[in-house]
């Protein structure tokens, strides 16, 4: 109890699963990042857009009652989607002709990209536990683009944000494997600032939020796969 009285004073996340060294209100900010980097990616591969809608209306197997990391709502990350205002007196808007109007507006030869527009608004990745991310995010996000994912995740990932409210196990990982010498007795401020200055640097990011093509900046792997 003590230990979370003082990450509270100090304006840490409490982290509730110690193995992972990441709270749950991290994780869903990450994943966050994550969606809109998905939804930029999807704009790259609008056949993928075509699948993913596909498979988020396939029926569930019989006898799972599970709810699946990747979702699809109206309103995406947004808590209030465009469209579903209603009027000053509780009143719906009149959606005569809204769709019509809208079929119209999608001919044949732009209806994947538009598709992927709007899928991309609507997803939602947001996790609170690692467990949850499973097989569901991992296929989505390995079907993307990996040098469009990989840039858009990266420009979205906050390395000092995230190692300030991560333990200080987790920069000292980070550190580890960018092949960063350290102390592992310092202050975790000082273990955080260290690993978000070379995070960004080598363009690391947490193992959720990899893509199979991810490698660090300057590494054999990532040298090998632009010569590719």
């Amino acid at each position: 109890m003590v230990d979370v009285l003082q990450a509270q004073a100090a304006g840490d996340d409490v982290v509730d699963e110690p193995s992972t060294g990441i709270s749950a209100a991290l994780l869903s900010d990450i994943t966050a990042m994550q969606t809109r980097a998905v939804a930029r990616a999807l704009l790259a591969a609008p056949a993928l857009a075509i699948r993913l809608a596909a498979a988020a209306l396939m029926p569930k197997p019989a006898g799972y009652y599970g709810l699946s990391p990747v979702r699809l709502t109206p309103a995406g990350l947004d808590k209030h989607a465009p469209g579903d205002d209603t009027d000053a007196d509780g009143d719906e808007n009149d959606p005569i002709g809204v769709f019509a109007l809208a079929l119209e507006n999608v001919p044949e030869d732009r209806a994947a990209a538009i598709l992927a527009l709007h899928l991309g608004r609507a997803l939602d990745l947001r996790q609170h536990k690692l467990d949850d991310l499973d097989v569901d995010c991992a296929a989505l996000v390995a079907a993307l683009p990996g040098d469009v994912y990989i840039a858009e995740m990266r420009q979205r990932f906050n390395p000092a944000d995230f190692f300030k409210r991560a333990t200080a196990a987790v920069a000292s990982a980070a550190l580890d494997e960018m092949a960063v010498m350290h102390d592992r007795g310092q202050k975790k401020a000082q273990l955080a600032a260290q690993a978000a200055t070379f995070a960004v640097d080598r363009g690391w990011l947490p193992i959720p939020l990899r893509h199979p093509d991810y490698a660090l900046k300057g590494s054999v792997a990532a040298k090998k796969r632009k010569a590719a």
